[in-house]
């Protein structure tokens, strides 16, 4: 095992035992890049390890965030899925956790029409 992947695997248990305390039958809600998927997985192992009832993963990818901005009409970005917030009051009911992984590509969206980014933002954190 190389010194990346035994760092990787020590920071994934650090996040699951220190970052998000998981107990026995807590559930574990990831939300992740692909790119990030190495990681995620270890995250899995260990949540499970410790006794998580279920973990969830919620993927996203920077190619197609890029593509729904250029291409998707301008009404979807004052949708949020009302699945989206259900699932989440659901998970906070039930004293979940959520570990959020964030890898941040600051061109991801250059260039383009910032109404439609904070027509979005505002929409979710509304929802």
């Amino acid at each position: 095992m190389s010194q990346f992947e035994q760092l990787l695997e020590k920071y994934a248990e650090l996040a699951v035992k220190s970052g998000v305390n998981i107990v026995p039958g807590q559930t574990l809600q990831i939300n992740a890049p692909i790119g990030a998927a190495e990681f995620v997985r270890k995250v899995v192992k260990y949540a499970y390890e410790a006794g998580a009832k279920n973990v969830n993963i919620d993927w996203n990818d920077d190619v197609i965030t890029r593509t729904k901005y250029e291409l998707a009409p301008d009404e979807v970005f004052g949708e949020f899925p009302a699945w989206r917030v259900t699932a989440m009051e659901e998970l906070a009911e039930n004293g979940g956790a959520v570990l959020s992984v964030i890898s941040p590509n600051p061109e991801l969206l250059k260039g383009i029409d910032p109404k439609r980014i904070a027509t979005f933002n505002k929409t979710a954190n509304s929802a």
